[in-house]
């Protein structure tokens, strides 16, 4: 909570779409300034600007963001209306840590949350791990926390920044006037990445008025170096102090886009320091100021992080239970030449198709928990494949192939009359969905693969055991009696064994998937899966054909991986080099691939940890609402 406290300004303004107050906290040089939103009692979220900007970086993405929540964006010292540092003083990172540390203090502030863009993200690393009691959430937006330096350059780099100061203290004179529009050319001409929308947002707070025109509100002394370093084994000591939950969005075009070899070792080293202790890291197609520039692709991250890192735990059941209001569920059949493909649909009726394919084993009930979190202008189709869930078995003799199931997809979307649509596949369901998007190219918009490659290459002097192995597993199948095909169980019994082949499922989730993966016959139940689904996959592709499907892929794609899935399965060395290859030429193709923190069920299991990605995805990626079609679903 945010109280009105002796010394500290708010000065209300009517002129915002959204309710917002100035705010003005005495320091000892002066005042720093900022902007704040949101409730009285909300919970603290401070954010912090990054190098040259101001506070209204943020005005675009503030109001997108959970309005449980009190957001208080400053104007770092030397920036927008903050009084700037006594002449002679340098600009580090310390001191605009001590800075928030003196803003907290004022407001009282026990514990809160941080969004910090850029430099404003190294402000927020620094002071999180310095006072880790006080932060419970960090959003570090196209920034890594840390600006490690090579300990051999830090003398220089010290050098340099003392004799810039001395030549700048030398040239102080009358600060340089401007018409608004020369303003507006310079700041466009030192950030190319700003839209033309964005320049006028910072300069609100980037000018001020004086005689003959405006100047830049800014300390000219903040372009001077940062004399005060650290190291990339500082910054992992400091890193390793967090206590607080992270969230990493870096900008494809961005600081997620860094070319200097050793700084790029020192970003990957940090990025993997933080993928190791379970943070988020994520990359979105963009630029350096995609946050201001087009807020709505980085505000469903943001706001599902702190929906489930911040906000209790009545407030996330509460949002849920108004989703599954809103969504409305209904069963869905197929007919097929051998019997039926079931399935569950959610969602409006004409919104745009999102055709849902679950893994090996599993069913249509594994997107149970995570739909209800997706945006909700959308229609899932969520089918139980061949030989799974409630759908009819293949003709004796039959086998269960990759190709099969994509031909099954294939009279799915006919039936269904659908012209252009999503995919969202797990495990193998990401490989049946990898596959039809080769050969369906202009028929898919958005390809989402949850733990899954999208293609699962086999090692060519493999290929030939496993084909003979599966077609004797087939003949000893068909030699048994009809007795022997299916075992009866109690449903605690059925319970245990499936929780025995998937160690990876909750107990909650196991049963959500045995809603559909029993039925119930005289003494018991018996799996409804068909048990030919065990049986080796006879046609297998190798790695050159994988990559020859990737390279067909007309759809964007987003890969999300989980740290304890799909990464541990295929961990041989063979499958190894075939997942990393398959992985490098996703990001070669600017596809987007994440890790995230959780198991090869964490999209059933942990749905709030996979939501904001491939709920920021569709939105960005898939077709807009105005482009929709009609289809009968």
């Amino acid at each position: 909570m945010i109280r009105a406290l002796k010394g500290i300004k708010h000065f209300h303004s009517n002129t915002m779409k959204h309710a917002v107050s100035e705010l003005s906290i005495p320091v000892p040089w002066g005042q720093i300034r900022g902007k704040v939103w949101g409730p009285d009692h909300g919970h603290p979220v401070l954010c912090l600007h990054g190098w040259a900007d101001n506070c209204g970086t943020f005005n675009n993405l503030i109001p997108l963001l959970p309005k449980e929540c009190r957001y208080v964006a400053v104007d770092l010292a030397g920036h927008g209306l903050s009084s700037h540092r006594p002449a002679g003083v340098f600009y580090t990172f310390p001191s605009y840590v001590m800075d928030v540390r003196r803003v907290v203090d004022a407001l009282q502030l026990k514990k809160f949350s941080i969004i910090g863009h850029s430099m404003g993200g190294n402000v927020a690393g620094t002071f999180c791990a310095l006072y880790p009691e006080m932060v419970d959430a960090v959003i570090l937006m196209d920034s890594y926390g840390y600006y490690p330096t090579n300990s051999k350059e830090i003398p220089t780099v010290m050098r340099q920044g003392f004799d810039e100061m001395i030549e700048y203290e030398k040239k102080m004179k009358d600060r340089r006037v401007y018409t608004y529009e020369k303003a507006v050319e310079r700041l466009v001409a030192a950030n190319p990445s700003l839209s033309e929308k964005s320049v006028h947002v910072l300069l609100e707070r980037g000018l001020v008025q004086v005689d003959g025109g405006v100047m830049f509100s800014r300390d000219f002394s903040i372009n001077l170096k940062n004399i005060a370093r650290i190291t990339l084994e500082q910054s992992l000591e400091l890193h390793s102090m967090i206590q607080a939950s992270v969230l990493v969005i870096l900008a494809d075009s961005g600081f997620g886009n860094v070319e200097d070899p050793d700084l790029k070792e020192y970003t990957e080293t940090l990025l993997q320091a933080y993928r190791d202790r379970n943070h988020a890291v994520v990359r979105v197609p963009g630029d350096h100021h995609i946050h201001l520039n087009n807020p709505e692709v980085v505000a469903p991250l943001v706001y599902d992080f702190l929906q489930a890192k911040v906000l209790s735990a009545t407030q996330l059941a509460a949002q849920t239970s108004k989703l599954y209001e809103y969504i409305t569920i209904s069963e869905l059949s197929i007919p097929v030449p051998w019997g039926h493909i079931r399935g569950k649909v959610w969602g409006p009726e004409h919104g745009h198709p999102v055709l849902c394919l679950h893994g090996w084993a599993d069913n249509c009930g594994t997107f149970n928990t995570l739909i209800p979190l997706l945006p909700e202008e959308y229609r899932f189709v969520a089918v139980d494949l061949a030989g799974h869930g409630l759908s009819s078995h293949r003709p004796p003799g039959v086998f269960y192939s990759y190709p099969a199931y994509v031909a099954d997809v294939r009279r799915v979307i006919d039936a269904l009359q659908l012209k252009k649509f999503s995919i969202i596949g797990h495990c193998m369901g990401g490989d049946i969905a990898g596959m039809f998007t080769a050969l369906y190219p202009e028929m898919v918009d958005a390809l989402v693969l949850l733990d899954a490659y999208g293609f699962l290459p086999t090692d060519s002097t493999e290929i030939s055991k496993v084909m003979r192995r599966g077609m004797d597993q087939m003949l000893q199948f068909e030699n048994k009696t009809e007795d022997m095909k299916k075992r009866v169980y109690t449903y605690e019994k059925a319970v245990e064994r499936l929780l025995a082949a998937n160690p990876t499922l909750s107990d909650q989730a196991a049963h959500i998937l045995l809603e559909r993966g029993l039925v119930q016959i005289e003494g018991g139940f018996v799996f409804s899966r068909d048990p030919r689904i065990h049986f080796k996959n006879i046609l297998r592709i190798s790695l050159e054909q994988s990559l020859e499907m990737q390279s067909r892929l007309g759809s964007s794609v987003l890969v999300v991986l989980a740290k304890e899935g799909s990464d541990r399965i295929f961990s041989e060395p063979v499958q190894d080099k075939f997942t990393s290859t398959l992985l490098r030429s996703f990001r070669d193709k600017k596809h987007t691939v994440v890790t995230v923190p959780g198991d090869h069920h964490v999209h059933l299991n942990k749905p709030k940890v996979v939501a904001p990605f491939v709920s920021d995805f569709l939105r960005t990626k898939a077709l807009s609402p105005l482009s929709r079609r009609q289809h009968k679903l």
